[in-house]
């Protein structure tokens, strides 16, 4: 993907996740309907598919983080699908917060793999250091943890 293709599709990612967040929070498109198939939720359906997708398959690309993409379009749609269409227990239910605190620990590691790769890139001087995804997704994933105990807590 060259350079002009990946800050289209940052772009129309991004405008994605924007109609989506006005679906979401401005329509309250969970409760407006209960009808599964109905127009609103299809389109916020397919956009919990692409936003992710536009987003993430660029830098995926950009950075060689080869399937990164995939897991990152999985953990924001059923993220975002959480936040949106399933209403809120009446009971705590531990099942349903480890539920929730699972896809919240995925979301957060998606956010920041890239950022800790682009900084481990920028900071390091050994260029086997710069160069390590594998550095890069432990920190991430620490730093993640770190959050998702924080709301345990």
């Amino acid at each position: 993907m060259t350079r002009p293709y990946m800050i289209a599709s940052l772009t129309l990612g991004l405008l994605a996740a924007a109609l989506l967040g006005y679906l979401i929070i401005g329509l309250d498109v969970g409760r407006l309907t209960t009808d599964t198939w109905a127009a609103q939720r299809i389109i916020t359906y397919a956009l919990l598919l692409l936003a992710p997708l536009l987003i993430y398959l660029p830098i995926s690309q950009a950075l060689g983080l080869r399937y990164f993409w995939m897991f990152a379009v999985i953990s924001w749609a059923l993220f975002g699908y959480i936040l949106a269409f399933v209403t809120a227990p009446d009971q705590a239910n531990p099942i349903q917060y480890a539920i929730f605190l699972t896809l919240f620990f995925a979301v957060l590691t998606t956010i920041f793999t890239p950022l800790t790769y682009l900084l481990g890139y920028r900071f390091y001087s050994l260029k086997a250091h710069r160069r390590d995804i594998g550095r890069a997704r432990r920190q991430a994933i620490l730093i993640s943890l770190y959050i998702c105990t924080l709301f345990i807590l």
